[in-house]
């Protein structure tokens, strides 16, 4: 496992799709992040993914999703802490609404196992550093051998 690193706004892949989706994308060896906000009245296209599995944490506005299941087409309104995890399901999102809509998108490739344990559990508590070493500013540390500011995503 990597150290921490970070990643400025100002350094994600940034893509406005025709869509009317405005996209910053953060690329990891294991995963994907994305943050999107939908302009009002924009629809994006209907799709599904092969490998991909994505999950959809609404944070601003409403989102109207839309799926296919069965032979037949579903729709649900997602608000600010809705969490929709699509899968290999057919769907599209919608923003009907007046105002912008704005939704973080988690996006990773699964192996097969369960591991919710591991999500549970992967925490160690340790002692408080010194107020001394805490107080320095982040300007104070050298950047990470991982620090990838400036690097475009593979």
């Amino acid at each position: 496992m990597e150290p921490i690193s970070f990643h400025p706004a100002a350094e994600a892949l940034h893509v406005c799709k025709q869509n009317g989706t405005d996209v910053r994308y953060y690329l990891f060896d294991e995963c994907e992040i994305h943050l999107n906000r939908l302009a009002p009245g924009s629809v994006q296209e209907w799709h599904f993914h092969t490998q991909v599995d994505e999950s959809i944490l609404v944070t601003g506005g409403e989102l109207l999703c839309r799926w296919q299941a069965q032979g037949r087409t579903f729709c649900r309104t997602l608000r600010a802490g809705d969490v929709v995890r699509v899968g290999s399901t057919v769907h599209t999102l919608e923003n009907a609404s007046p105002a912008e809509a704005q939704f973080t998108v988690f996006r990773f490739v699964p192996q097969g196992t369960d591991r919710r344990a591991c999500f549970l559990h992967d925490k160690t508590v340790v002692a408080a550093p010194c107020a001394e070493v805490s107080a320095r500013p982040a300007e104070a540390f050298a950047p990470a051998a991982n620090d990838r500011r400036g690097k475009q995503p593979a």
